[in-house]
């Protein structure tokens, strides 16, 4: 028994005629006939009462009409459902964020993405790099908005660009160099230096000693490592260091810190948009929402 036969079964009934359903149904009156019969010789009843007058549903006809429509009500749901998350309209997306670095863009595609797909669950956590990746391999995460991963760590992974940018410093108000517009490295070298966590920014981290050790020629004094950039702001504001951040903060609007430009040319920190290299329809579907946005998104693997 299969599909087909429920459906012709459920027109003969509903028209109480042969002719009828095989005319809606725009097949021939033999077939349909035919179709009828071997679905009762595989239920081992008759659903009809035939006479050259009529058609009529026999006792066991009536409760299998109830039952058929059911089972096909249920059917092209299931099959709707299904077509949805094929094409990536429904199911859920869940993204990993670096936050203040996607504010600026993030909530414009996702109120774009949500319009087209609005069965689609989304869910945003913030997340840290080596977080990011660690949520890919455990598959947690579907889109990541973060640094650059190490080709070694990303095998799986595709990772696009999305802009570049460039490291300020951020001194607290009080700073005798707050007031500078633009100061040069090697007046940092006697402060006490605040950096996210190196190991869950394990490349930032060492981007920002590197460029110390080399521009500034001095090794950073790292008194804290917090792994939050409310953290971080929170002890600058203190008074416990200075710190060296992507530009991409300086919008925030923090009352007792100074973003403040450098001198030197700074390392580029490369923001990312990454996902699996068998994305889900419904990572397809956002890529597409993605880059009909952000037209000038780098498309291949980094």
């Amino acid at each position: 028994m299969i599909f087909r036969h429920l459906r012709y079964f459920v027109s003969v009934a509903e028209l109480k005629s042969f002719t009828a359903a095989a005319y809606a149904l725009n097949i021939t009156q033999p077939s349909i006939s035919q179709q009828i019969a071997d679905l009762e010789k595989t239920l081992g009843f008759s659903l009809f009462k035939r006479s050259s007058r009529s058609v009529k549903l026999t006792v066991a006809g009536e409760v299998f009409l109830k039952e058929a429509k059911e089972i096909l009500r249920l059917t092209e749901n299931a099959i709707e459902k299904a077509t949805k998350a094929f094409k990536g309209y429904s199911g859920e997306l869940r993204i990993g964020a670096l936050e203040p670095a996607v504010v600026g863009f993030l909530p414009r595609v996702i109120r774009t993405f949500k319009k087209k797909h609005p069965d689609v669950v989304v869910t945003i956590q913030h997340m840290n790099p080596e977080v990011q990746l660690k949520a890919f391999q455990e598959e947690k995460i579907d889109i990541g908005f973060t640094r650059f991963f190490a080709q070694e760590n990303s095998l799986n992974l595709q990772q696009d660009l999305i802009y570049e940018d460039s490291i300020v410093a951020v001194l607290p108000k009080d700073h005798p160099l707050s007031n500078q517009k633009a100061i040069s490295i090697t007046e940092l070298a006697g402060e006490s230096f605040i950096l996210f966590n190196r190991v869950e920014t394990k490349c930032f981290f060492d981007v920002i000693v590197r460029f110390c050790q080399e521009e500034g020629k001095f090794d950073p004094s790292i008194t804290h490592e917090p792994n939050l950039l409310q953290t971080l702001f929170l002890l600058i504001e203190s008074g416990l260091g200075v710190s060296l951040v992507p530009a991409c903060v300086r919008h925030l609007n923090i009352p007792n810190i100074q973003f403040v430009d450098l001198k030197e040319e700074t390392p580029i920190i490369p923001l990312m948009i990454s996902y699996q290299n068998e994305p889900s329809p419904v990572t397809k579907a956002f890529l597409k929402t993605f880059r009909e946005i952000h037209p000038s998104m780098t498309k291949k693997n980094m």
